[in-house]
């Protein structure tokens, strides 16, 4: 059984607090598409791009922990690629994060292909510096 949250808002705002912890985390261009039209895998798509292996796997701990911490993290998958760094999927239900090299988020531009999903503003999160 899938993680589940108590309503969609509640997703959301998981969803949107992720992204802005991965911003304050120096990742790359994080972005949050609203996918619960789209897709009976997930609701929300955090996709964010990491400078480097180390950088992706410091990204992924905080995610993880800050999951836990909500208690959010029951049936986590984590999926790498057999050859590295180059995509980092974490599960966790009703959020599918997506931790990416550069060259790999150009190649297969999960946003694009996605186009009509929309797009939450994470910038009201996020404050500057």
């Amino acid at each position: 059984m899938r993680p589940s949250y108590v309503d969609q808002k509640e997703t959301k705002d998981v969803a949107v607090e992720i992204a802005t912890r991965l911003s304050k985390l120096r990742a790359e261009s994080p972005v949050v598409l609203d996918m619960s039209g789209y897709s009976h895998i997930c609701n929300y798509f955090v996709i964010c791009t990491a400078r480097s292996r180390i950088h992706q796997d410091g990204l992924r701990s905080e995610i993880c922990e800050f999951m836990h911490d909500l208690q959010l993290d029951q049936e986590r998958g984590l999926k790498r690629k057999k050859d590295g760094d180059a995509w980092l999927v974490l599960d966790f239900g009703d959020i599918v994060v997506h931790i990416m090299s550069d060259q790999v988020r150009e190649f297969y531009e999960l946003e694009r292909l996605w186009f009509d999903a929309p797009r939450i503003d994470i910038t009201e999160s996020i404050p500057s510096a």
